[in-house]
């Protein structure tokens, strides 16, 4: 079930899934947002529709992760399949496949400028992929960060993509100087995996983790806040 709250109580219920539900995510614009569920799909809802706009059929594993695009009517999805999908928002189709991870897919992020896809997975790896309206683009390379001593869980750009942030379950965070394929600087400071990032500002980011702790941080300086 999907519920929607405003002030503090609960406004609609809508049945979403067969099974529990795996993954949400909002649209920028904050007017429609997407989920997923144990049972492989993944539905666009919009605000006040009580059936979903599309439902995006193709993945062959449980879908973990959601990202959509500030540039383009797209979106992607990252599965314990192995891959990532990427798909137009329109028209509900699917636009591309992208394979590579040798385990499950565990994150999914866009960059800002919609030109850079990041995807995390339990092989330890972080992969970006160059895309242009969805598909890899043959012009550019894609990159491959692996200081991460176990999984990685979780992924966030910074508000100006020129960073990217990324936990695991080593219990690090680490800020990545991306296009070069270089860490700036690990942050320790969790006792149990991270399972979720998000930057506030080009300086802040906040995480959570299994240690049942939610964490500030100032990524400039790898400090607690």
């Amino acid at each position: 079930i999907v519920m929607t709250w405003r002030q503090g109580s609960i406004t609609s219920k809508r049945s979403a899934h067969a099974g529990a539900i795996s993954a949400m995510e909002l649209s920028p614009d904050r007017k429609q947002w997407l989920s997923a569920g144990a049972d492989q799909l993944i539905k666009l809802w919009s605000a006040d529709a009580e059936k979903p706009v599309h439902v995006f059929k193709g993945h062959s594993g449980l879908v973990t992760s959601l990202a959509f695009s500030n540039q383009e009517k797209g979106a992607a999805s990252g599965s314990g399949d192995r891959s990532v999908k990427t798909w137009d928002l329109g028209t509900g189709k699917e636009i591309a496949t992208l394979t590579g991870h040798s385990e499950g897919v565990t994150g999914v992020a866009i960059s800002p400028d919609g030109s850079w896809l990041a995807s995390a997975s339990d092989d330890g790896t972080i992969r970006l992929w160059p895309v242009k309206a969805g598909k890899l683009d043959p012009d550019r390379e894609a990159i491959t960060l692996e200081d991460h001593k176990k999984a990685v869980t979780c992924l966030a750009f910074s508000p100006d993509g020129k960073t990217l942030l990324s936990g695991s379950q080593d219990q690090t965070l680490i800020l990545w100087d991306w296009k070069k394929g270089k860490a700036i600087r690990t942050i320790p400071g969790h006792k149990n995996w991270i399972t979720s990032l998000l930057f506030i500002n080009a300086n802040t980011a906040v995480s959570t983790s299994d240690d049942l702790t939610l964490c500030w941080w100032d990524v400039n300086t790898g400090k607690e806040m």
